[in-house]
């Protein structure tokens, strides 16, 4: 396996074949594709939420979530990608996968 950033949970973020591996998030209820992040967007948003234990990769995203997150310093494009994915809703949960 070919070394690159370290994970949180001390796995490689390459795949075997040394493709880095894309992080996506999802919406829980519809299932469709919001972005894909990097490993630094991923840390920005577990930063700034509130995980329930430390294997969490769902949060519950609304319109004061996404303006805190602009505050808390997670990529502008990222939130405005998150807030058009909410669209008229009051909340949605989004989650993240790994590749």
């Amino acid at each position: 396996m070919r070394h690159g950033p370290a994970m949180s949970d001390g796995a490689e973020a390459f795949l075997d074949d040394g493709v880095f591996a894309m992080i996506k998030l999802l919406d829980r209820e519809t299932g469709a594709h919001i972005a894909d992040i990097d490993e630094t967007d991923l840390a920005a948003l577990v930063a700034a939420l509130e995980e329930e234990s430390g294997d969490d990769q769902d949060y519950y995203i609304d319109l004061a979530t996404l303006h805190f997150l602009a505050e808390s310093g997670v990529r502008n494009d990222l939130v405005k990608t998150m807030g058009a994915a909410l669209g008229e809703r009051e909340g949605m949960e989004v989650i993240w996968q790994r590749g």
